[in-house]
């Protein structure tokens, strides 16, 4: 198992392969391996999503930092 934390400007929901997997600014724990990673819908944000690989080197703290910026913002 590895961690990922997502960054947005607000609290939003975060999507790992199509499944709800918990909120942005939070650490979430996910499986090794590939993955796609979003926010869901609306798809307002840069980039739509990410294709990443999470390795069990990404811990609670040093994860695997990804950044969603909202469109237009």
């Amino acid at each position: 198992m590895g961690f990922v934390y997502v960054h947005y400007d607000r609290e939003r929901s975060v999507y790992v392969d199509d499944e709800w997997t918990g909120f942005t600014n939070k650490p979430l724990r996910v499986s090794n391996g590939l993955h796609d990673i979003d926010l869901g819908e609306p798809d307002n944000v840069t980039p739509e999503s990410f294709s990443k690989i999470v390795k069990a080197t990404h811990t609670i703290l040093r994860p695997l930092e990804l950044t969603f910026v909202r469109d237009g913002a």
